[in-house]
């Protein structure tokens, strides 16, 4: 994550390295089949930052959520 943001990694608590990289991992694995199925509508990266940004907007932060299951480890 400290790469991605120009940050020290130790500065990246595991829960945000978790979160952030898991959202990086399904964006890049959707671009990939998008890639694969048809190149052509390949969004840009104009129009992932503009999507994100009408998606995100003035968002709160998530609440927290007791009854979710913890991600698998290892």
């Amino acid at each position: 994550m400290g790469l991605i943001h120009g940050i020290d990694e130790r500065d990246v608590d595991e829960e945000t390295a978790r979160v952030m990289g898991s959202f990086y991992m399904t964006l890049v694995s959707g671009m990939v089949v998008q890639m694969a199925i048809d190149p052509g509508l390949m969004p840009s990266a104009h129009d992932l930052v503009e999507a994100m940004r009408r998606i995100v907007g003035d968002a709160p932060d998530a609440p927290d959520a007791p009854d979710t299951p913890a991600a698998p480890t290892g």
